[in-house]
């Protein structure tokens, strides 16, 4: 053999060679990929029906539900045991054991699988992705993860029974309180039984870049329950279910009640009513039986738009911001109340503060003690178990 044909064959062998590494290459990546969404839809399927709660039947032959939290890690649904306490007897405890899975598969990509509040995850750190955050609208860098959602991804129901610290922030003035329990958060500001000026507020730790979109359709959504607890005072209690505001536009009564308002730029100081409605933004003022909407077609302070009556128990209040994100339909209870306006139109872009509060004023003269129950607060497409770094479920 010549040492050309020497030299062909070696080219011909290295090329024959590359091929089959990429071949090899290939297939094994797609074994691998595969393997992964394979797994972690049967951590999917596990994770679901350990969450869902269960009739058992106790020694006596009665029934009753075995209620079930989430797992402190994946391996607890391979076997778990849960105990329920007899509802008539507190010192009979009786034990159930399940299993929901044989074992926890190994993720072939690198790391342990894990969940969070919404998805089972997989990452592959030898991957990264650079993406728009929907908060700070600044391109962030990350690993790549295979997610498959076992809840509704883009609900917040704080599940957890506490909300992350680092998306959300709660601010409390004289006495008033927060409290958090799974699925819902409950802010108190105390005013009928009180002798001081209660405030609270709860909003996000950034603010939110609300961009012109294509669909039509940033939105925000909070479900709630508001209720008051007016003072047992003959006088004060003439005030119970009035207007909200008199005739004078330019007046607002300084009486207790809530707000969720998207305000533009930054969050409001508590203050006196007056200081507040000046702010520029969109949103709903309440009492129990009323309500009223606001918005900032000039830019220069807030202009009630509507007003109307509700009634009493759960509440959704929606704000769909168009592609001319001035403008923004207001919802209350799905029904189309107005379209308002943040500032002069053409905007292409806010920064803007979800505020919610059972009362934010702090005027000298208040009839009641608010509530405000949040049950689910949506932020257009946000993925909220990217902000849930406290509750994330390993594998073991």
């Amino acid at each position: 053999m010549t040492l050309i044909e020497l030299m062909v064959a070696l080219v011909i062998l290295s090329v024959l060679t590359s091929f089959a590494f990429m071949y090899y290459g290939n297939v094994r990546s797609d074994a691998e990929n595969a393997k992964v969404k394979s797994d972690i839809n049967a951590l999917k399927s596990a994770m679901t029906a350990y969450l869902t709660d269960e009739t058992v039947k106790l020694p006596d032959g009665r029934f009753v539900v075995l209620k079930k939290e989430r797992p402190s890690s994946l391996s607890q649904m391979v076997l778990s045991t849960f105990r329920v306490v007899d509802p008539e007897d507190s010192t009979a405890v009786s034990v159930f054991k399940r299993s929901f899975i044989e074992e926890i598969p190994k993720n072939p990509l690198g790391p342990d699988y894990y969940a969070d509040l919404y998805y089972i995850c997989a990452k592959n750190p030898l991957v990264r992705l650079v993406e728009i955050s929907p908060v700070t609208g600044l391109p962030v860098e990350k690993t790549k993860t295979t997610k498959v959602a076992y809840t509704s991804p883009t609900t917040d129901n704080f599940g957890a029974g506490k909300f992350s610290t680092t998306f959300y922030r709660c601010q409390l003035a004289s006495g008033a309180t927060i409290a958090a329990k799974t699925g819902e958060v409950t802010i108190v500001a105390n005013n009928g039984s009180s002798s001081v000026n209660s405030a609270a507020l709860f909003t996000t730790v950034r603010p939110i870049t609300v961009t012109a979109n294509p669909k039509n359709n940033f939105i925000f959504e909070f479900t709630f329950d508001y209720t008051q607890s007016f003072a047992d005072n003959p006088v004060v209690s003439t005030n119970e279910n009035r207007v909200l505001e008199s005739s004078a536009p330019s007046v607002y009564k300084n009486s207790s009640n809530g707000i969720i308002f998207i305000f533009r730029d930054s969050v409001p100081a508590f203050g006196n009513e007056t200081q507040i409605m000046s702010k520029n933004g969109v949103g709903f003022k309440f009492s129990e039986t009323q309500w009223e909407l606001y918005h900032s077609p000039s830019g220069g302070g807030l202009v009630k738009l509507e007003t109307g009556g509700m009634e009493p128990g759960n509440h959704s209040m929606r704000f769909a911001f168009k592609s001319d994100v001035t403008y923004v339909d207001c919802y209350l209870d799905g029904d189309l109340k107005a379209t308002a306006r943040m500032g002069p139109a053409g905007a292409k872009s806010h920064i803007v503060y979800p505020v919610l509060s059972p009362d934010l004023f702090t005027d000298t003269f208040k009839v009641s003690d608010c509530t405000l129950r949040l049950k689910q607060v949506v932020i257009n497409s946000i993925d909220f178990s990217d902000f849930y770094d406290d509750f994330l479920i390993p594998a073991r």
